[in-house]
C-alpha cells in the first residue's frame, strides 16, 4: 500500500510538471550528439520539467503543442516541418510558447520567415575546425549565463552566420576572434543569444556540437537554465546580492526636488488641468506640467546628476503609465490586474534607448 500511494504521488506530480518537446528531426547533415542531447535534456528536467522526446514532425499540431510549454530543436537540420506544422508552431508560440535551439537550430529552416526572426537573421554559413575559444559573456545576470565566468574557454564547433543578430535578439554571449583560428565571419559575433515577443520567449546557444558537450557540467547548467527561462515566459529571478555592485552616496550636497502632489496652494506642484511653461515655474527644482492633460511632462529646468527617483503610481483599469529619464531609459507600467494568465510584459517594462 505505501509502495502504491508513493507511485501515485509521484504520478501526480510529474503531470504538474512543465513539459517539455525535444524535437531532433534532421534533413541535411546529422550531428552524432543528437541522441546524447536528447538523453541530456531528459536527465536535467529532474523535479523542474518532464521531457517528450521525438523526431516524428506529425507532432506539431495544434491539440498536440498545446501540452508543453517549450519545445527545443536539438540539433535540427535544414527543412522539418511543414507550412501547415509551421502555422500551428507559430500560433503555439505566440500563445506563451518557449523555443530553445541548440547549435544547429542555425542550420534549420532557411525559407520560414517566421524561424528567421527566432534567429535574428543569423542563419549557418560556415565553421572553422573544432578548437577551443573564449566566450564573452555580455548579460552576467541571465539564468543561463550567472554561473559561468566572464571569459568562458571551451572547445566547440564554432559557427559563422549570414549576419549578427545583435539588434533583434537580447546578446548574452559573443565569441572573442582573437582566441581560436581559423576562417570567422566578419565584426561582431553573437553566439549566445535570446529574446522575448510575439507572445512568446526564446533561447540560442551556438554550443553543442559534440557529445562530449552535453555531459560538461557548465554547459548542461547553461542548457538547463535556457529551457527554465523559456518556460517562465522569459522572466527571471532579480539578480542576488552577490551580483549587484552598489555605489551608495550620502545625501550631502543634494537638492531636494519639492512633492509633486497636486496642491493648488502650491504653483510649484503637478495639476493635470494647468499645464505651465517650465520658464516661470518657482524654484529652478521645481517639477511642473507642460501638459497637455494626462499625457503631458514633469520637467524640471534644473539640470540633475545623481539622483534617487520614488514614484507611486495610479493607474487606471487597462491604463499604460510609467517615466522616461531622458536619454537613458522607460519604465512603463501596464495594468493586467484581473488577467487569468499575463503574458510576458503584460505588466510593464524597462527599456534602454
Amino acid at each position: 500500500m505505501l509502495v502504491s500511494m508513493i507511485a501515485v504521488s509521484t504520478l501526480l506530480q510529474a503531470e504538474s510538471l512543465p513539459r517539455v518537446l525535444v524535437y531532433s528531426r534532421t534533413d541535411g547533415f546529422r550531428h552524432g550528439s543528437v541522441e546524447a542531447g536528447a538523453e541530456a535534456i531528459r536527465s536535467m528536467g529532474g523535479d523542474q520539467f518532464t521531457v517528450e522526446c521525438t523526431e516524428d514532425p506529425s507532432w506539431f499540431t495544434p491539440d498536440r503543442l498545446k501540452s508543453f510549454d517549450a519545445v527545443v530543436f536539438n540539433n535540427t537540420t535544414q527543412d522539418i516541418l511543414d507550412d501547415e506544422q509551421q502555422r500551428a508552431f507559430e500560433a503555439w508560440y505566440r500563445d506563451g510558447g518557449g523555443l530553445v535551439g541548440i547549435h544547429a537550430a542555425a542550420d534549420t529552416e532557411y525559407d520560414w520567415p517566421w524561424y528567421g526572426t527566432f534567429l535574428g537573421g543569423a542563419y549557418f554559413t560556415s565553421h572553422p575546425r573544432i578548437q577551443s575559444a573564449d566566450v564573452i559573456v555580455e548579460d552576467r545576470f541571465h539564468p543561463a549565463m550567472r554561473h559561468l565566468p566572464e571569459t568562458w574557454n571551451c572547445v566547440d564547433e564554432w559557427y559563422d552566420f549570414r549576419t549578427s543578430p545583435r539588434g533583434q535578439v537580447h546578446v548574452l554571449a559573443r565569441l572573442d576572434h582573437d582566441s581560436y583560428e581559423g576562417e570567422r565571419m566578419q565584426g561582431d559575433h553573437p553566439i549566445v543569444w535570446c529574446q522575448v515577443r510575439d507572445g512568446g520567449a526564446s533561447f540560442y546557444t551556438g554550443r553543442g556540437h559534440g557529445d562530449e558537450h552535453f555531459a560538461e557540467p557548465a554547459f548542461r547548467e547553461h542548457l538547463r537554465q535556457g529551457i527554465l527561462w523559456v518556460i517562465a515566459d522569459g522572466w527571471m529571478d532579480l539578480a542576488s546580492d552577490e551580483h549587484v555592485e552598489t555605489a551608495w552616496r550620502d545625501a550631502d550636497g543634494w537638492r531636494m526636488v519639492p512633492d509633486v502632489r497636486r496642491n493648488d496652494a502650491d504653483p510649484r506642484t503637478f495639476d493635470l488641468d494647468s499645464p505651465v511653461p517650465a520658464a516661470i515655474a518657482e524654484g529652478p527644482e521645481a517639477l511642473v506640467n507642460q501638459g497637455p492633460g494626462p499625457h503631458g511632462d514633469l520637467v524640471s529646468i534644473f539640470e540633475h546628476g545623481d539622483a534617487q527617483l520614488q514614484l507611486e503610481f495610479m493607474v487606471v483599469e487597462g491604463g499604460n503609465s510609467g517615466v522616461y529619464l531622458q536619454g537613458r531609459y522607460e519604465i512603463q507600467i501596464l495594468d493586467s490586474h484581473g488577467r487569468e494568465k499575463p503574458k510576458a510584459g503584460d505588466c510593464g517594462g524597462v527599456y534602454e534607448r
